[in-house]
């Protein structure tokens, strides 16, 4: 069987009961409190010679016998089916961090076959890096995450080996699939295809309807855009949908309101929090035609930020009431609100990107009185970590929500609640942030959306004019760029 977990709270999953038949593999589940053992849910797929790794509330299984892809992630009380490893493997090993960060690496294919395969998972996919020096199968190892961690030991196919084996990578693995790779045979090079977003400009979009700021909830991508309720005009009941070229107005929330956050698509998003007058704990969730109210949030927040799906998403930080600013974080299943980490830095009004509840970012952000904050960090499905800070510190600015954590562009804000508000645009790849080309309206608290190089900004407010109805969209164009090898 594996094990995953502490010593005073930890599980042991899968193994064999007897002889190695069909009818002898467990599924079982039992988790150890450091005084004693409870069966808990069991695995979905029965398997013995599994590997595991995680704390106890963020897990991940993978492999297993019978020469097993499967992979499923544990959050502390059953398991969840995850993308496949992409080969087959028993009696191989595991270590990781959370459930959306994994190494998986040797093990034995049928018929026996000695690996040396590797794979990482990011909560996604699982990618193949680096292989093991030495091939080998029934090794141990153990790490702190997909940076860095040990193999040793196992089977060679012919010897036991007491060999030990370093892993090391940079803190996030990128898979980049950026277009088509071709060979150039007049330059006798090999070209490919990227998206160029440091050579991208903001161009003009339709307008709102009515111009506002500060919405209760922005969400969807820069051609399919929800922004629902805001300040100014007739902004608090109001939602409009943008369509790529023009806004159309559609059915109202059940509250409205503004100041809160939103996350998901054009037809299946969520509105969270907010304030028509005080802050509220109000949840909407949209369909694509009609609102619903659904469960609150744990408490009353305005000005928080969040990403993720109308299944699965994470709400953080905030001013709950009296102006005081929160670090608390919650997790959205589709149905019901998950207390977990807090954010390492209390903010509000921040910029955040994330396609689930398993990993995400927020960046700068205020706190009062008129304190604004350069700080990022990001959520891995268990904890928050900082990371490298913004250029320009401010908050009440835009983003690009509909994206991932390791690619995402911040636009807009203030380094102050007061005037002059900013045009300032950054990209994140990652690992660093660039300015790029400002927006042509600076402006603070607009209706945001898109990817990294789709992104939209749709009204906010500057002084003067005031309220705005402008939207501006960022798109970055296919270019070919040459790849050299030696």
């Amino acid at each position: 069987m594996a094990g995953f977990g502490t010593a005073s709270s930890g599980a042991v999953v899968g193994g064999r009961t007897d002889a190695p038949t069909a009818s002898h593999r467990t599924a079982i589940t039992e988790n150890w409190n450091g005084t004693s053992w409870t069966e808990v849910n069991d695995l979905n797929t029965a398997r013995a010679e599994v590997a595991a790794s995680g704390p106890y509330t963020s897990a991940i299984a993978a492999g297993g016998e019978p020469n097993s892809t499967s992979s499923e992630s544990w959050n502390g009380s059953s398991w969840t089916a995850t993308p496949s490893l992409n080969a087959g493997t028993e009696t191989g090993a595991q270590f990781g961090g959370s459930n959306s960060d994994a190494l998986h690496f040797g093990g034995v294919t049928n018929p026996n076959s000695i690996l040396a395969t590797t794979e990482h998972f990011d909560g996604s996919a699982w990618t193949e890096v680096a292989d093991l020096s030495t091939a080998r199968n029934a090794l141990g190892g153990f790490g702190s995450g997909g940076p860095s961690g040990i193999a040793a030991g196992g089977y060679t196919g012919t010897a036991y080996s007491g060999a030990t084996e370093e892993f090391s990578a940079p803190a996030l693995f990128n898979k980049q699939v950026e277009g088509q790779l071709f060979f150039n045979s007049t330059a006798n090079a090999f070209k490919e295809t990227i998206t160029d977003i440091p050579g991208a400009t903001w161009a003009s979009g339709g307008a709102l309807n009515s111009g506002r700021y500060a919405p209760r909830g922005s969400f969807g991508l820069q051609t399919a855009n929800i922004v629902a309720g805001g300040l100014g005009g007739s902004g608090p009941s109001l939602v409009e949908q943008y369509n790529g070229s023009s806004w159309t107005e559609i059915a109202e929330m059940n509250t409205a309101g503004s100041s809160g956050i939103g996350f998901g698509t054009a037809t299946a998003g969520v509105v969270v929090g907010g304030e028509p007058s005080a802050n509220i704990a109000n949840v909407e969730t949209w369909n694509g035609s009609t609102w619903t109210e659904v469960n609150d949030i744990p408490a009353t927040t305005r000005q928080l930020g969040g990403f993720g799906t109308s299944t699965s998403g994470l709400v953080g930080g905030g001013k709950a009431p009296a102006n005081s600013v929160t670090a608390a974080s919650y997790t959205w299943d589709g149905t019901n609100w998950t207390t977990v980490s807090n954010l390492g830095q209390a903010r509000s009004s921040m910029g955040n990107a994330g396609a689930s509840s398993s990993s995400g970012i927020f960046a700068g952000g205020e706190q009062p009185p008129n304190s604004t904050y350069g700080n990022v960090e990001t959520w891995d499905g268990s904890s928050w970590t900082e990371t490298t800070e913004v250029n320009s510190a401010r908050a009440y600015l835009g983003s690009s929500n509909s994206g991932i954590e390791n690619s995402m562009t911040i636009f807009g804000g203030a380094p102050s609640a007061a005037a002059p508000y900013l045009a300032t645009h950054e990209l994140w790849n990652g690992s660093s942030w660039t300015e790029l080309n400002d927006l042509a309206s600076a402006r603070r608290s607009p209706g945001f959306g898109g990817t990294s190089s789709a992104a939209l900004a749709a009204g906010g407010y500057n002084h003067p004019p005031g309220t705005l109805s402008v939207t501006e969209e960022f798109t970055a164009s296919l270019a070919n760029k040459t790849i050299t090898s030696s």
